[in-house]
């Protein structure tokens, strides 16, 4: 599934990648030019103040924007870690201007 995710990302210039379910979490991404839209929710509930990437922290509404550092698109991995230490992983293409 990884790989059709990440094969559609590259004919269209941006996807979406959904995390499968840890704990009842869904990791939702929507990759944009320079980084990627991230969405964590428990039990259809935002998770704030989850850790993502080990560098960036999601808002009240559980959404956080993750930039990335790299000049060619790349496939980069996306770990969400909760407050109370239950994580979700997840893959996705990240375009480039």
């Amino acid at each position: 599934m990884k790989t059709t995710i990440i094969a559609l990302a590259m004919v269209f210039g941006a996807s979406a990648a959904v995390a499968m379910p840890s704990h009842n979490l869904d990791l939702d991404v929507t990759p944009a030019n320079g980084g990627a839209w991230v969405k964590l929710t428990q039990n259809g509930q935002p998770v704030s103040g989850a850790s993502v990437n080990d560098k960036f922290m999601t808002a009240d509404n559980g959404r956080v924007f993750v930039y990335v550092d790299s000049e060619p698109a790349r496939s980069v991995e996306i770990i969400a870690i909760t407050p109370d230490g239950e994580s979700a992983t997840t893959r996705a293409l990240i375009p480039r201007q």
